[in-house]
């Protein structure tokens, strides 16, 4: 039985701050009522990373290659279901470019509906038996301890790339108990809905946060992956990740 809760939760409501907790507590965002967080895992995670997911295929390279098993709680039709995989397609592109094109998704991701395990779970909202209450665009949470790089996300159903990243940078490069919600430049920070998607990671030179200075690249991101190079240039087009799709 797991023990040693590490929940993050990621709530953001429209033209306001969102909120994501570091422990067991829930968020209200514009699309629900409140609950209590209920969730336990185990385990840190530390070290370097050194990619393990299948080469995807299309132009462009990265050092770490990811390749995450995606479960979709509702059961949906074929269409939708092929929408969602687009989704993945664009958070990777997100992804390529937040880390100056040195990770993306690989050729081996799977999506599959009517699942409510695997390394990222898409809910339509997300409930308080899973912790926390929000609107579909505007809820995130990661748990430490399960998945296959020790940890696994849950993402809201229309929930734009941005809420991947923030969720990714909890779990991938051990953002564990820190938070920096007022860096409006940056992923981990304010996400307004509408409003433009931040497909960036700040560091020392841009990060606006106040109240918990920890630029994401200086204190995490270069840490786990010391090889990471960061210069803030642009990657280009993203290697073309593959998902492949079971409807139930």
């Amino acid at each position: 039985m797991r023990s040693k809760a590490m929940v993050f939760t990621l709530v953001i409501c429209a033209l306001a701050l969102f909120s994501c907790s570091t422990s067991k507590s829930d968020r209200s965002g514009s699309g629900g009522g409140g609950g209590s967080g209920t969730g336990t895992g185990n385990g840190t995670g530390s070290g370097t990373g050194t990619g393990t997911g299948t080469t995807p295929t299309g132009t462009g390279s990265a050092k770490v290659v990811i390749d995450f098993d995606w479960a979709l709680k509702p059961n949906v039709d074929t269409a939708e279901l092929e929408a969602k995989a687009n989704q993945i397609k664009e958070i990777n592109k997100g992804l390529y470019k937040a880390t100056e094109g040195q990770i993306c998704l690989g050729a081996g991701q799977t999506l599959e509906d009517g699942k409510s395990t695997g390394d990222i779970i898409i809910c339509e909202v997300i409930s308080s038996g899973m912790g926390i209450t929000g609107s579909p665009m505007t809820c995130g949470r990661m748990e430490v301890g399960m998945g296959k790089r020790g940890y696994y996300l849950i993402i809201c159903n229309r929930a734009p790339p941005t809420v991947f990243l923030h969720e990714f940078c909890h779990g991938e490069f051990r953002r564990y108990y820190s938070e920096e919600y007022d860096c409006r430049i940056c992923a981990m920070g304010v996400y307004t809905v509408g409003g433009s998607e931040i497909l960036h990671y700040c560091d020392d030179s841009d990060c606006q946060a106040a109240s918990n200075y920890k630029p994401c690249w200086d204190t995490y991101i270069l840490a786990q992956y010391p090889s990471f190079t960061h210069t803030g240039a642009d990657p280009g087009n993203a290697p073309e990740c593959q998902v492949t799709v079971s409807d139930k």
